[in-house]
């Protein structure tokens, strides 16, 4: 049995607690700690998506040639949440997925203003539409939509295109309602709906991982990772700030994460 100690009890920090309790058989919470005393004493009480990269790694498409990105919410997380959020809470994750995907070094970002959304009620403070350009080292291009006040709900998407073909995330599985002479489907505004079933995934490995005393490799993520990811962020906030295209730089890799 692996005792697990975790950091950080808010919703997603509480729902991770739920899932190492309740799915992997193999682990326990042993300990939980947040800055927030009643957060941690919530997680206490409260716990008594791989669709595409195979098909990339398959190479059942070709090489992969561009991709296009969709992260849109239906309000802003906050009221506080303004310009630089758009990259370090939300685009930053869009960046991660594509050096994921695309497996090669993003080189450059070059971000961009669309016109202001009236329905914004963080106004000044809160400049978006944004939308990324993402350029890698073998020539591929990506862009990266952000929209925090769709209104609609919760939308997340992503399309590779490849040199013989193209692989699209589906929409959330939901009920479909015919009435009134239209068929619809909900939209959920929450994120956990999306990715629950891939944090299911997610947790399942890590602890096999401890399990068999391995490291992760292939298709898991690491420190490496979320290093890319933040660097490809700074570049993208002085992009913003400044304009223009911006050079991403990276370390050299530990031999550790090759």
């Amino acid at each position: 049995m692996i005792n697990v100690g975790f950091i950080g009890c808010g919703a997603m920090g509480r729902d991770h607690v739920r899932r190492i309790t309740d799915k992997c058989g193999n682990a326990k919470v042993v300990g939980v700690y947040d800055t927030v005393l009643g957060n941690a004493k919530q997680a206490i009480e409260d716990n008594r998506l791989d669709a595409m990269k195979t098909f990339v790694g398959d190479g059942q498409i070709g090489a992969l040639l561009m991709a296009g990105m969709r992260h849109y919410n239906a309000q802003a997380s906050t009221s506080y949440y303004g310009t630089d959020n758009v990259i370090n809470d939300t685009l930053i994750h869009n960046f991660d997925v594509l050096h994921y995907m695309f497996d090669g070094d993003i080189t450059s970002v070059e971000m961009k203003f669309a016109r202001m959304n009236t329905l914004n009620p963080n106004g000044e403070s809160l400049r978006e539409p944004q939308l990324a350009i993402v350029e890698f080292s073998d020539g591929a291009l990506a862009t990266a939509e952000a929209n925090v006040n769709c209104q609609y709900g919760y939308d997340i998407q992503c399309r590779l295109v490849g040199e013989s073909g193209i692989i699209s995330l589906p929409d959330v599985a939901t009920p479909e309602v015919r009435k009134a002479g239209q068929i619809s489907h909900a939209i959920s505004s929450a994120w956990f709906d999306r990715f629950i079933e891939a944090y299911d995934r997610e947790f399942d490995r890590f602890f096999a991982n401890i399990e068999a005393d391995r490291q992760p490799g292939g298709k898991e993520a690491t420190a490496w990772d979320g290093y890319v990811a933040n660097v490809v962020a700074d570049a993208a906030l002085d992009s913003l700030h400044h304009g223009g295209r911006i050079p991403v730089t990276l370390k050299e890799q530990p031999a550790l994460y090759r």
